[in-house]
């Protein structure tokens, strides 16, 4: 799997016998299923991830997480998600914009 060389590092602890190794994976939201290939395969469905925090994350992931937030919170009550809450907001522009136009009987799709 791809990773970012310049910010991995290994390091030996011969006292522990140990050489440690630390990569930084280019797609950090992916799961190896093994560091070495010829490891056995590790089941990452059981993995738990640890919960983050919202001030913990950078500030685009963290808009796209509230994002996300607040359209699951609209969907369960049965309001519009904030894309189809500017399309509404669209349609109503266009709308006043375009007072001769009759949309009593148009169905739309949001």
């Amino acid at each position: 799997k791809p990773i970012h060389v310049e910010e991995s590092t290994w390091a030996l602890d011969p006292k522990a016998g140990e050489m440690q190794l630390h990569f930084e994976k280019i797609n950090g939201m992916e799961w190896w299923a093994h560091v070495l290939t010829s490891d056995p395969k590790l089941d990452t469905t059981k993995i738990q991830p640890e919960n983050s925090k919202l001030g913990d994350l950078d500030a685009e992931t963290r808009a796209m997480v509230e994002k996300m937030m607040f359209d699951q919170n609209q969907k369960a009550r049965g309001l519009p998600t904030s894309d189809e809450q500017q399309k509404l907001n669209m349609l109503k522009k266009f709308q006043a914009q375009h007072p001769e136009m009759d949309f009593s009987k148009a169905k739309m799709n949001i």
